[in-house]
């Protein structure tokens, strides 16, 4: 369902590519307020609770609309394909982050995973082109 949604989404985004970035970044923005709204209320879920961990949530809200902000910037201008190719990698910045800042264990097999990901990234996105 996800690959669905994120189809639809790359297509719409695309076909208003002459819009402002912001403009279209605020029409998602829209749209999944609505539809989140509408899930919650259908399940009789709070739409706001209780916040307990602020500056994690708020730190959580600058990265995730940076993410938004670049993913939509980066669909209106490259080929989806491409696009799509870049933000699956995000979990080897996650494994990279963690042996940074969580001091987490890694084998020689995760660095050549890690290496082997990125060669291919750069294989298929062929940043001569």
């Amino acid at each position: 369902m996800s690959g669905v949604t994120y189809g639809c989404q790359s297509a719409a985004i695309k076909y208003v590519a002459h819009l402002p970035t912001a403009q279209v970044i605020w029409g998602r923005f829209l749209i999944i307020l609505t539809v989140s709204s509408i899930l919650c209320i259908s399940k009789g879920e709070p739409l706001f609770t209780k916040i307990t961990a602020r500056w994690e949530i708020i730190f959580r809200c600058v990265f995730g609309i940076l993410s938004f902000l670049c993913s939509t910037y980066a669909i209106q201008r490259l080929p989806v394909g491409e696009v799509t190719v870049i933000i699956s990698i995000a979990p080897i910045f996650t494994a990279i982050g963690s042996k940074l800042m969580l001091k987490d264990q890694f084998k020689p097999v995760h660095f050549v995973c890690i290496i082997l990901c990125i060669v291919g990234v750069i294989m298929v996105v062929d940043p001569r082109s």
